[in-house]
C-alpha cells in the first residue's frame, strides 16, 4: 500500500495534520504546498483501510462509508492482485520471512557492516560457524556501483527483486554489481567484470569452508 493523497484536509481525521495545516495556512502558505508535506509525513498514511481486493471499500468493510477514506488505488493495489503476481511486494516479503526462518544466520549470526563509506548502499554480513549471508540494499533511486573481492557467484543469489535471471559472471574473484530500483531496467555492459543488475535486496549465503551455497 502507498501513501494516500486526499485532496482536502477535511479528508484527514488526524488532529496533528489538521493543526499543522491551519498553522501553515495562517502563515500564508499555499494549500497545495501544505498538502504535499502532509502526503509525505501525515500519520493517516498508515491508517487507511487494508486493501484486500477491488470490491467496495477494498473488501475492508461492507459499510457505506469507512471511518477514514480508502486509498483510491485499491482497485489495482490490493492483496488479491499481489497474491497472483509472483514478483509482487507481498510475495517478496513472504519469501524474505521464509528465508529468515529457515536460516538461523539471520537471527544469531554476527553482524558486520560492509561498504561503510558508500553513499548509496547499505550493506552488511551475518556470519555463523557454517554460513555467511551478504545483504546489500540500494537506498536511492539511482544506479549504484560497488566492488566485492569475495569470490561470490551470482549462482549463490538467494533473493532479490530481479525478474530476469542473473547471469553468471566472475573475473579474478571480483564481481562488480550495479543496483537500481527500477524493475523495468536490465542490461549488461561490455566490460570484463562489470554487471548491471536491477535489485534492491540480494542475499548470498555461502559455506565458510568451501564457498558453496548453504541452506
Amino acid at each position: 500500500m502507498t501513501n494516500v493523497r486526499f485532496p482536502s484536509i477535511n479528508d484527514y481525521p488526524d488532529v496533528a495534520a489538521k493543526n499543522f495545516y491551519n498553522l501553515e495556512l495562517a502563515k500564508g502558505i499555499d494549500h497545495n504546498e501544505i498538502m504535499q508535506i502532509i502526503y509525505i509525513t501525515g500519520r493517516d498514511n498508515a491508517r487507511t483501510p487494508m486493501q484486500w481486493d477491488d470490491s467496495l471499500n477494498a473488501g475492508f468493510s461492507t459499510a457505506q462509508q469507512t471511518w477514514i477514506g480508502v486509498n483510491p488505488n485499491y482497485v489495482r493495489i490490493n492483496v488479491t492482485q499481489q497474491e497472483k503476481d509472483e514478483h509482487s511486494i507481498l510475495n517478496f516479503y513472504k519469501n524474505l520471512i521464509r528465508i529468515r526462518k529457515e536460516n538461523d544466520v539471520f537471527n544469531y549470526g554476527i553482524y558486520d557492516l560492509i561498504l561503510s563509506s558508500h553513499k548509496q548502499i547499505y550493506g552488511y554480513t551475518r556470519t555463523s560457524d557454517t554460513k555467511r549471508a551478504y545483504v546489500l540494499t540500494n537506498l536511492t533511486d539511482r544506479v549504484a556501483q560497488f566492488t566485492l573481492y569475495q569470490g561470490l557467484s551470482s549462482s549463490q543469489l538467494v533473493l532479490s527483486n530481479l525478474i530476469e535471471p542473473v547471469p553468471e559472471h566472475k573475473v579474478k574473484k571480483m564481481i562488480l554489481f550495479t543496483f537500481c530500483f527500477f524493475l523495468d531496467f536490465f542490461r549488461m555492459k561490455n566490460h570484463s567484470n562489470f554487471i548491471h543488475m536491477k535489485f534492491v535486496y540480494i542475499l548470498l549465503i555461502i559455506k565458510r569452508k568451501n564457498n558453496v551455497i548453504g541452506k
